[in-house]
């Protein structure tokens, strides 16, 4: 026979062990939430398009157009690539001390290129991307690369904050190179 101390008892561990399953519910839809938002975006075509974005580019930046590589018909000279910030509580100073890039192919991997920016349309005059202002960025990979950017080959891109991956962006070169190429 049970008592009314015994039953109140019971009653505490059943309502413990609920507790129980319901934070390691929460903990086990959190870690599939955050690993399907690592997975990133992919798409693939001629070009094998592939841009990943972490979760601070979901606050605050953006590809905003296709990435444009103007090349001697032979390799990469120049690539430039279209950007709005998101965020209106994190705006992005366009500073190498703030935003460096990285570069990698199967050949060569280098932790910063230099990169100059021009803002487009309407901005503030400033040298920080707010809300809603667009920029180009411009990487001039012929300058720096130890071995060519030629046709057929992988690459990617990484911007990057102090503080931590902002975007990656990978392309894939096509078969014949021109002097204008629109990487999608």
């Amino acid at each position: 026979m049970m008592t009314v101390a015994d039953s109140f008892f019971e009653r505490q561990r059943s309502s413990r062990w609920l507790r129980v399953c319901s934070v390691i519910g929460v903990l086990a839809v959190t870690i599939f939430v955050i690993g399907i938002w690592r997975v990133g975006i992919s798409s693939q075509s001629a070009l094998s398009t592939t841009v990943t974005y972490l979760p601070i580019i979901n606050e605050t930046l953006k590809l905003t157009s296709h990435v444009i590589v103007e090349s001697n018909s032979h390799a990469v000279g120049v690539v430039r690539l279209t950007l709005t910030n998101l965020s209106t509580e994190r705006p992005v100073p366009m500073e190498p001390t703030f935003l460096s890039i990285h570069y990698r192919d199967a050949q060569q991997q280098l932790e910063v290129v230099p990169w100059s920016w021009k803002f487009q349309g309407d901005h503030n005059n400033d040298t920080v991307l707010d809300q809603g202002e667009h920029v180009q960025i411009s990487i001039n990979l012929g300058e720096v690369l130890s071995v060519p950017l030629i046709a057929n080959t992988p690459f990617m891109l990484e911007l990057q904050s102090e503080d931590s991956a902002i975007l990656r962006i990978h392309r894939t070169l096509p078969p014949q190179l021109s002097p204008l190429i629109d990487l999608q």
